[in-house]
C-alpha cells in the first residue's frame, strides 16, 4: 500500500497540470439554482478521464512500468489517483452547498431550492459516494483490461463508467420520489432527518471505499488478461 501511496503521490506531481484546476471549479455549479445536483457530481469524470489520457499521452505507465514494483501497485496508485481526485471534487461541493445556503434566490437559497432532483443534503452526498464508488468499479477494470488504454477504451471506460454509476442514482430518487418518507430524508434539514442523514453520508463513504478497493483489484485481473 505504501508504494501505491507514493505513486499516487508521483501522478500528481507529474501528470497535474495545474489548468486541470479550472475543472474542479464545476463543482462551482451547485450554485445555479434549478439545475440537477447529480450532474454537477458527474462532473468529475472529466478531470478525472483528462488526467488519465495525460498519463497515456506522456507514456507515464511505461515509466512507471521500467521501476522495480508490481504491477498491482502501478494500478493501485492511479486508481488512488483518480479516488483523491473525487474525494477533492465531492469535497468542493460540499463547500460551494453550503456556502449557496447563505445566498438566497427568490424564494429560497439554491441548497434548498431544486426543480429537478435531491437537494444537498449530507444524504444526497452519501449517494453521491456510492455513485462514485460505481464509477470506479466500471472504469478501472475497463480501461485496464488487457493492458494500457488506448484512446478509444479509455473514452468507452469513461461513457460506460457514468452510465452504470447512475443506476443507484436513480434507485434513490425512484424511492423519493415513491416514498414521502424517503423524500423527507433527502430533501429536507433538521433534528428529525440529520440522524438518517448521517447514516447515510456513513454508509455511502464506506461503499465509496470498498467499490474503489474491488475496482483495483478487478482491474489488475483484467490487466493480465
Amino acid at each position: 500500500m505504501k508504494t501505491a501511496i507514493k505513486l499516487a503521490r508521483a501522478h500528481f506531481e507529474l501528470n497535474f497540470p495545474k489548468p486541470i484546476i479550472l475543472m474542479f471549479l464545476m463543482s462551482a455549479i451547485v450554485f445555479a439554482p434549478n439545475y440537477p445536483r447529480i450532474v454537477v457530481a458527474c462532473f468529475v469524470v472529466m478531470p478525472v478521464a483528462s488526467l488519465f489520457g495525460f498519463i497515456r499521452e506522456h507514456r507515464t505507465d511505461d515509466v512507471f512500468s521500467a521501476l522495480p514494483v508490481r504491477r498491482a501497485d502501478l494500478i493501485n496508485g492511479q486508481t488512488l489517483f483518480a479516488a483523491v481526485i473525487e474525494m477533492i471534487y465531492v469535497a468542493l461541493m460540499a463547500v460551494f452547498a453550503l456556502f449557496s445556503a447563505f445566498i438566497p434566490f427568490g424564494e429560497g437559497s439554491t441548497i434548498i431550492k431544486t426543480a429537478v432532483g435531491m437537494k444537498c443534503t449530507p444524504g444526497f452526498f452519501g449517494v453521491v459516494l456510492s455513485v462514485y464508488g460505481v464509477l470506479n468499479l466500471v472504469l478501472m477494470p475497463v480501461y485496464f483490461k488487457g493492458g494500457n488504454a488506448t484512446a478509444s477504451r479509455a473514452f468507452v471506460s469513461a461513457v460506460l463508467a457514468v452510465l452504470c454509476a447512475l443506476v443507484p442514482y436513480a434507485l434513490f430518487e425512484t424511492l423519493s420520489v415513491i416514498f414521502p418518507a424517503v423524500s423527507a430524508v433527502f430533501n429536507s434539514f433538521g433534528a428529525p432527518v440529520i440522524g438518517w442523514q448521517l447514516l447515510i453520508l456513513a454508509m455511502g463513504s464506506a461503499v465509496f471505499v470498498a467499490l474503489t478497493f474491488l475496482s483495483a483489484k478487478l482491474a489488475v485481473c483484467a490487466y493480465k488478461k
